[in-house]
């Protein structure tokens, strides 16, 4: 990651700016390792998310937003991965928050919760949701699908460097999203730029189960 700061803030500004700068430029990084260990292709160099790493058989699209469509997916996806003789040591469910809120409302004909389980302790089908907004929620043809995720991820191993190498520079020259080449030290500015390493893994593909749904959304 690079981002280019201007001299001016550096100089009529604390050591905190810079502080702050790093700070934002880790954030940013880590939402995009986030976004790669889930959907990454595995092109140019970037891991391979667990999307991509589920087997075509493993994987379903299409899902309705219907109380009983979301209930034959979910139970699918799990039975889909115990099948397969995984070990189910630490199972649990990827979604967004916006689609965990919409199972949570689901209620049946007397109007009880579908999945109480939600809001009584965070989990569906007894294993842990976690959310994040890096999953997309504007799939499809109707830009109203999303994705979810459900696996073993004591099967899933994550290859990560412990120091993230950050360095600054007032000389280098940058490629802006413009696609034009600029002179840090022309336009008087500092670029910070920091390198991590990473990359991801299942031990077993078939750990790895999930579909992508409709209208899941309030």
């Amino acid at each position: 990651a690079l981002v280019p700061l201007s001299n001016s803030l550096l100089r009529h500004s604390s050591v905190a700016m810079a502080q702050h700068a790093r700070d934002d430029l880790l954030k940013a990084m880590a939402l995009r390792e986030d976004l790669a260990f889930l959907r990454g292709d595995g092109a140019n160099d970037t891991p391979k998310g667990l999307r991509n790493w589920a087997l075509a058989a493993n994987w379903r699209d299409g899902i309705a937003g219907t109380a009983a469509a979301a209930e034959a997916a979910v139970r699918w996806a799990v039975s889909t991965v115990e099948d397969a003789n995984v070990g189910m040591v630490r199972p649990g469910w990827i979604m967004r928050a916006s689609a965990k809120n919409w199972l949570a409302s689901l209620r049946d004909d007397r109007g009880n919760p579908v999945f109480p389980s939600i809001d009584a302790s965070g989990t569906l089908k007894g294993y842990p949701i976690r959310t994040t907004s890096q999953v997309p929620d504007n799939l499809g043809a109707g830009g109203d699908g999303t994705e979810i995720t459900f696996a073993d991820f004591d099967e899933v191993v994550i290859g990560d460097a412990m120091q993230i190498a950050i360095a600054a520079s007032t000389e280098a020259a940058f490629v802006d999203a413009n696609g034009e080449t600029i002179s840090a030290f022309q336009r008087d500015l500092t670029l910070m730029r920091a390198v991590s390493e990473h990359d991801l893994a299942p031990s077993h593909d078939e750990a790895i189960a999930g579909f992508t749904a409709t209208g899941w959304s309030l």
